[in-house]
């Protein structure tokens, strides 16, 4: 944790660096490529990185819905 009393300020420096770059990452996984082709993708990012809620998935279509717990199926087996 960056906030913690381990380590110098140059290593917790480090490790905040390191989580802006995954953030970031994330960020333009999830925003940078809206296209219909990979929105199924885009859709299941957004659920892993929990950025799409219970209550938002739900208004999707019954058949995204499978699509998209399939997809998070695939990737946590």
């Amino acid at each position: 944790m960056v906030t913690g009393p381990d380590g110098t300020s140059h290593e917790k420096y480090l490790r905040l660096y390191k989580h802006l770059q995954k953030s970031d990452r994330i960020v333009a996984y999830c925003f940078n490529d809206w296209r219909r082709s990979t929105a199924w993708t885009t859709l299941h990012l957004l659920r892993r990185h929990e950025l799409l809620s219970d209550e938002q998935f739900e208004h999707l279509s019954e058949e995204t819905q499978e699509l998209i717990c399939a997809l998070e199926a695939l990737a946590n087996g």
